[in-house]
């Protein structure tokens, strides 16, 4: 081989941009915080003190007036459309001044406390067999885990569909080489892994992939003790789901 041929060096590799979305789904309200970053490694740059101040928390909800912090755990459906169902206080306000009286017949009953399908114990049964009766009237084969894959849904339809969707508008420079990334609490009290997989497998449904599950408890408590501890060392991926290793 002659020595005159020069070395091919290998040019770094553009970093790809992660865009991490943590859902707080809850029985009264929901969240989501998130984080755009293309770390992937553990670093004394990137630590939890250095995440922490880049974490945002989505304040933009449909038919809101106002910026929150967090929306009502709800849904409405019109059995005669069901792609006029709505999610979110105001949306489903919004839907129900928007029928005339006799067009108002053809909608459910405002569904809240749906995350408890997901959850079975006795303290639990009364919400679910209510449940059970709403889902029967909507539509025979829906059962109340479908009504969360159904909000799943539509907030997932809100952050990431079209470009008036959340992420567009903020991101106008997002392209289809972002891939996001899913993290969702899960209470402490669900210790049977049947109904976290019920809770996964609405997700999926919904169009939210390989979600990551973070106990709820631990997450906050790392939350609360980052904010008081500069120096504390935390895995990151309690927090955000990054699979960096501490």
């Amino acid at each position: 081989m002659s020595d005159n041929i020069p070395s091919v060096q290998e040019s770094p590799s553009p970093k790809s941009t992660r865009l991490i979305i943590a859902i707080d789904f809850g029985t009264t309200y929901t969240s989501v915080a998130y984080i755009k970053t293309s770390v992937t490694r553990w670093s004394e740059q990137d630590s939890l003190e250095s995440f922490r101040h880049k974490a945002q928390v989505v304040r933009e909800w449909p038919g809101s007036p106002s910026e929150r912090n967090e929306f009502e755990t709800c849904l409405i459906y019109n059995k005669n459309k069901p792609e006029e169902s709505a999610f979110g206080y105001h949306q489903v306000e919004q839907l129900k001044r928007s029928l005339s009286k006799k067009e108002r017949s053809s909608l459910s009953p405002v569904i809240r406390h749906f995350k408890l399908s997901l959850h079975h114990s006795r303290d639990t049964q009364d919400e679910r067999d209510h449940l059970e009766r709403i889902g029967n009237d909507i539509n025979p084969q829906k059962s109340p885990t479908d009504f969360v894959r159904d909000f799943l849904y539509k907030l997932r339809c809100h952050l990431l569909d079209g470009r008036g969707s959340f992420f567009q508008v903020h991101f106008p420079d997002m392209t289809d080489d972002w891939k996001p990334e899913w993290v969702i609490g899960v209470p402490a009290a669900w210790l049977n892994p049947h109904e976290q997989q019920r809770y996964v497998d609405a997700a999926r449904e919904a169009g939210i992939l390989a979600p990551c599950l973070v106990s709820e408890a631990e997450a906050t408590a790392t939350a609360f003790l980052a904010d008081k501890y500069d120096e504390l060392e935390v895995s990151m991926r309690t927090i955000l789901g990054l699979n960096i290793p501490s």
